[in-house]
């Protein structure tokens, strides 16, 4: 839902401009996945080769292909349900 100024997802202030993510991307979840610990991503390794500069992750279009893939917020979503359930 688009708040007043029309804007439904997230700002990214990019060098040469400024980018809205949309809430319903696989985008979105890059926050939470560069918080996760190297050892829980080392369990799908190739996500460790993500960019962690965002103008590089946008250009490249092998590491959208990977983040745009189901697996992607599969692991993001595991490595969060272990981490809170450590604390029940």
């Amino acid at each position: 839902m688009a708040d007043q100024n029309g804007l439904s997802g997230f700002i990214v202030m990019l060098a040469d401009g400024i980018m809205e993510i949309p809430q319903d991307s696989y985008l979105s979840w890059m926050t939470l996945f560069y918080a996760l610990p190297r050892e829980l991503v080392e369990k799908r390794p190739v996500f460790l080769t993500l960019p962690r500069n965002i103008v590089k992750l946008l250009s490249d279009e092998a590491a959208r292909k990977l983040i745009e893939d189901d697996s992607f917020l599969e692991l993001v979503w595991d490595c969060y349900a272990w981490a809170a359930w450590q604390f029940f």
